[in-house]
């Protein structure tokens, strides 16, 4: 049992329950002075709430998953395929194949072209 709290240590699993807690927290708190100020139904703000909280586990299984460096987001190791030999996202363990590794390859490219072309450019003159 030590192991598994231990390696949620290393996939940062605890750091984003807390961010996203924090977060959660303060948006629900924006949401409920803004909601009121636009006339919404005071069910809008109930779905709300209970969306945030759906998002929770999704964040921790994502965190859990997937780590986040500066060069790129990657798949963690492939301890992470339970399911068999393919895994739930299709990771084979060669770091190429799969529909993970595709999707951070095509989300890692967006983020460098946005930062490419938000650089500035010199003048010439």
């Amino acid at each position: 049992m030590s192991n598994f709290f231990a390696e949620l240590r290393r996939r940062n699993v605890y750091k984003v329950a807390v961010a996203y807690a924090v977060v959660a927290w303060l948006v629900i708190q924006a949401a409920s002075i803004f909601l009121p100020a636009f006339d919404a139904p005071p069910w809008v703000m109930k779905a709300f709430i209970v969306i945030v909280a759906l998002c929770f586990p999704v964040a921790l299984v994502l965190s859990w998953a997937f780590e986040i460096t500066p060069e790129r987001i990657k798949l963690e190791s492939p301890a992470f395929a339970p399911l068999g030999e393919r895994g739930i996202l299709g990771y084979h363990g060669d770091g190429e194949r799969g529909i993970a590794n595709r999707s951070c390859r095509r989300i890692n490219a967006r983020c460098r072209s946005h930062v490419v072309a938000r650089e500035p450019q010199a003048h010439a003159g």
